[in-house]
């Protein structure tokens, strides 16, 4: 077994290595080329991500991501490898690389149907916290219009609105699982400036910013991306309006598949939210998480 860095020009074979993953596990394709080269900006490739060869050919690939307060890491082998210890591999680079920059908590996960991931993770001291659902739609028609309660309109993102759009989203996730505040430049720097933000959607109640859609061209057609409503403005029909705005907007741009991701035990009943609009669940990822211990660099 060879393992060494990711480099940029890998993406096109990761890609392809993650596509036959989820084939074999009859799952719709997750990831493209241009998803992974936007993910990758956010890794120091040459610590973060690594290939493992076997017979001359790319059999794994692995990475961590995140801060180390909230460290994930992510793997991926080949099903003409399986069996061949490259799971397990995957498991203490990454263990190793979190340790390397103090977490003491790692995140991993797997796609549900795959039973010997999930239980390769639970053979190395992982613990299963909850699952995430990826939902999505086709969209044979032009969809329904969206409608909101009197006073409120729905917009699109506007030159000066970053700060405000910023401060509502960080609300309106802020009593979700898992979720810690991110400071406005390192948002801007990630999620703003990369973005085509004429995909955005935002409700206004006068000055002031209820409701964030920010949406993207990703994992092969429409994405609906952190759709939040701060809690004052809850229940009152904002998140469905925002959603069927999105298919509005996709569809216009001739996207006709449009997906998104959700916590299955998201407290403001999102999943029921997307299902009364016509979408389904297509895959279920199950997430573990396991503490680690101290190590000495010397």
């Amino acid at each position: 077994m060879n393992v060494r860095a990711a480099r940029s020009e890998d993406v096109d074979a990761v890609a392809a290595l993650i596509a036959a993953y989820d084939a074999s596990l009859d799952a719709p394709p997750d990831t493209t080329a241009d998803d992974l080269r936007d993910e990758w900006r956010e890794l120091d490739l040459t610590r973060d991500a690594w290939l493992l060869e076997l017979d001359g050919r790319l059999a794994g690939f692995g990475c961590v991501y995140g801060k180390p307060e909230r460290l994930h890491a992510d793997g991926y082998v080949h099903p003409d490898f399986r069996g061949r210890g490259l799971g397990a591999r995957i498991v203490e680079l990454a263990e190793a690389r979190a340790r390397e920059v103090g977490a003491a908590l790692l995140r991993n996960g797997t796609l549900h149907a795959d039973a010997a991931g999930r239980a390769l993770l639970e053979a190395h001291g992982y613990a299963y916290v909850r699952s995430f659902l990826r939902m999505a739609i086709e969209l044979d028609g032009e969809p329904a219009a969206p409608d909101l309660p009197d006073g409120l309109r729905l917009d699109g993102f506007r030159d000066g609105d970053a700060e405000a759009v910023h401060a509502a989203n960080q609300e309106a996730f802020a009593d979700h699982w898992g979720h810690v505040h991110e400071p406005y430049d390192a948002w801007r720097a990630r999620r703003l400036e990369p973005a085509d933000t004429s995909l955005w959607l935002v409700v206004r109640d006068g000055d002031e910013i209820a409701a964030t859609a920010f949406n993207d061209i990703r994992f092969g057609g429409g994405w609906v991306g952190a759709l939040g409503t701060r809690p004052a403005w809850r229940g009152r029909g904002l998140g469905r309006a925002l959603l069927l705005a999105s298919f509005g907007r996709f569809h216009e741009r001739g996207e006709r598949r449009v997906q998104l991701g959700v916590d299955s035990e998201n407290p403001t009943g999102a999943v029921r939210l997307y299902e009364s609009a016509g979408m389904e669940v297509v895959w279920r990822a199950d997430l573990y998480e396991k503490a680690l211990s101290a190590v000495c660099l010397g």
